[in-house]
């Protein structure tokens, strides 16, 4: 019998679409996505479906509605990148993920944890930038100074860092944590 399993998430889409932004070959995003191909030419068919990509072959770009889609998502979150985040989960892929103006009185930050932990994360950090980057509910506002200059923050932004044993799992708990926070992101995706 013929495995024919989804082997990706909603969130992997996501992800191959930030990852479109930059021409690439199709080896070199089968493993920057920790993905197969076939996942990922399912993912890219999907994709140029909605009419958000098209291919030639050179690869596959953004079409002018892949263009405004990424503008509009982009205003809203950053892509996920790899956190340099000192003294905190060295032995892990750490991947941040800004949301910007986002009031989080709406949402515990304990939730949006459980959120990153049940999308894969091994352990999540939620910091709220007012005036200054503090973690969320807590108070705590030590030194993340590394985390403040790699990311232009203004007041009312949420940054979500996640580690796990995967780039892919990290930067899926991210985002899965970013469209709870904005869930009509994924709506013009899927």
């Amino acid at each position: 019998m013929v495995d024919n399993i989804s082997k990706f998430t909603q969130y992997d889409v996501i992800r191959t679409f930030f990852l479109l932004k930059d021409s690439m070959s199709r080896f070199k995003a089968v493993s920057e996505l920790e993905i197969g191909e076939g996942t990922l030419r399912t993912i890219l068919d999907l994709l140029k479906k909605k009419g958000f990509i098209v291919s030639s072959k050179q690869g596959h770009r953004f079409s002018e509605k892949g263009v405004k889609a990424y503008a509009k998502i982009t205003r809203a979150i950053t892509p996920p990148v790899q956190a340099r985040l000192a003294k905190f989960f060295n032995e892990y892929y750490n991947v941040a993920v800004l949301i910007r103006k986002y009031e989080p009185e709406s949402k515990k930050s304990y939730k949006l944890r459980d959120i990153a932990i049940k999308n894969g994360a091994e352990a999540a950090l939620l910091f709220d930038f007012r005036n200054g980057l503090k973690l969320m509910d807590a108070g705590y506002k030590g030194s993340f100074e590394d985390l403040e200059k790699q990311f232009s923050m203004k007041n009312g932004d949420v940054l979500v860092v996640t580690a796990s044993k995967t780039r892919r799992w990290a930067e899926i708990a991210t985002l899965a944590v970013a469209i709870e926070l904005n869930p009509g992101l994924m709506k013009q995706l899927i």
